[in-house]
């Protein structure tokens, strides 16, 4: 058995360390208006990642559509295409 390191929320770094000059981006404004929808079409294993970012994008715009559909890479040119 090896004394291989343990891999974990321990043992990351605190934080990411900030830009040099202390730049960085500024809060984000929600902006007035946006409607409309989001499609996502392609590689299945983003599935997870998506659906937890359109719930979060949902909440700050109700008014936008967000639909994930993972049917594998070759669903993607089509639904360029469409």
């Amino acid at each position: 058995m090896t004394n291989a390191p343990r891999l974990g929320a321990d043992s990351l770094p605190p934080r990411v360390p900030p830009l040099p000059g202390g730049g960085g981006a500024p809060p984000y404004r929600r902006a007035a208006g946006v409607a409309g929808a989001v499609n996502s079409a392609g590689y299945d294993t983003l599935n997870s990642l998506l659906t937890f970012w359109s719930e979060a994008f949902r909440a700050i715009y109700p008014n936008v559509a967000v639909q994930v559909e993972g049917k594998g890479s070759s669903t993607a040119p089509p639904a360029l295409a469409a």
